[in-house]
């Protein structure tokens, strides 16, 4: 088991520390406009379900 944790500590990582930190959050905008997009059509078919 040692052996093979000093492999991996050993190993270079393939992404820096930078892209990796950057990379995390990055795709957070395009969650959020996916969900406003889904709650502003289910808001547009109730009020066109109450308006009938």
């Amino acid at each position: 088991m040692l052996k093979y944790l000093s492999v991996l500590i050993t190993l270079q990582m393939p992404y820096s520390e930078t892209k990796v930190i950057i990379g995390g959050p990055a795709p957070i905008p395009v969650f959020i406009f996916i969900f406003n997009f889904i709650k502003n059509k289910f808001e547009a078919r109730a009020q066109s379900t109450s308006n009938s």
